[in-house]
């Protein structure tokens, strides 16, 4: 398997994700791809998005609805949505857990604002 390296910003933000069963959590964004990002959050908000950590079901990974601010002010303008695939699920300490998402459907607006957020940030590595 080839391995793809993009640009990606170490930051916090605050997300929300929706599971399809309707569970709302508030999470904390890690860092952010053009590809996907990193939330963190506890193991029993975890085992309500992906069950045990189990992050495949019915043959096919599970899938949320992504709201994240990438910015410290609560303008409308600075909020991304999106759809994502969970592509993984790891537990980092008794009560906190870390959960990958890849975007699977997203507008080109939104592409483009985490784009830019990243190419004029100075903190941006590549991963």
């Amino acid at each position: 398997m080839r391995k793809k390296f993009y640009p990606k910003l170490a930051m916090q933000f605050p997300a929300i994700v929706t599971s399809d069963a309707g569970i709302r959590l508030k999470v904390i964004g890690l860092e952010v791809s053009t590809e996907g990002l990193t939330i963190q959050c506890s193991t029993a908000e975890r085992n309500l998005i992906t069950p045990r950590g189990s992050f495949i079901h019915n043959g096919r990974p599970l899938e949320l609805d992504l709201q994240i601010n990438l910015s410290k002010s609560s303008n409308q303008e600075n909020i991304v949505v999106a759809r994502c695939h969970v592509i993984f699920s790891r537990r980092i300490t008794k009560n906190t857990c870390q959960i990958g998402l890849v975007f699977l459907e997203i507008s080109d607006e939104n592409h483009t604002r985490i784009k830019r957020l990243i190419e004029t940030s100075s903190i941006a590595t590549a991963a």
